[in-house]
């Protein structure tokens, strides 16, 4: 376990894992959920990442994001949403940085709802 955060993986249903940030996230731990990611990655293929409980990420989780959202742009079997709720500490960085191509969701239900849609347009 990490002092600054905790990375909580769920397997939501099918092939949805819900992948969960608490706490703070910077350039020390951002390998932590690349790692948990590519976990989750050998079992499913729809990622919800959780923000709404994150309360610092810098560029390096943006980065980290970014590099989540080009595997699900060229993988057809791949999708991301990113929950965010506005006024959090995410959103504001994600705000900051004009992220698109992204389901960014309020909260992990319309994540979820969003993903499973498969029509569902992303922010931007």
């Amino acid at each position: 376990m990490n002092p600054l955060g905790v990375i909580e993986v769920e397997h939501h249903h099918d092939d949805l894992w819900v992948v969960t940030l608490a706490g703070e996230y910077d350039l020390s731990n951002a390998h932590q959920i690349e790692q948990k990611l590519a976990d989750v990655h050998t079992h499913g293929t729809r990622v919800v990442l959780d923000l709404s409980r994150t309360t610092f990420m810098d560029s390096t989780v943006v980065g980290v994001i970014l590099q989540e959202r080009h595997r699900a742009a060229t993988d057809p079997d791949n999708a991301l949403a990113v929950v965010a709720p506005d006024g959090s500490p995410a959103r504001r960085i994600l705000d900051l940085v004009h992220l698109r191509g992204v389901l960014l969701a309020e909260s992990l239900e319309d994540a979820v709802t969003g993903l499973s849609a498969g029509g569902a347009q992303p922010a931007g």
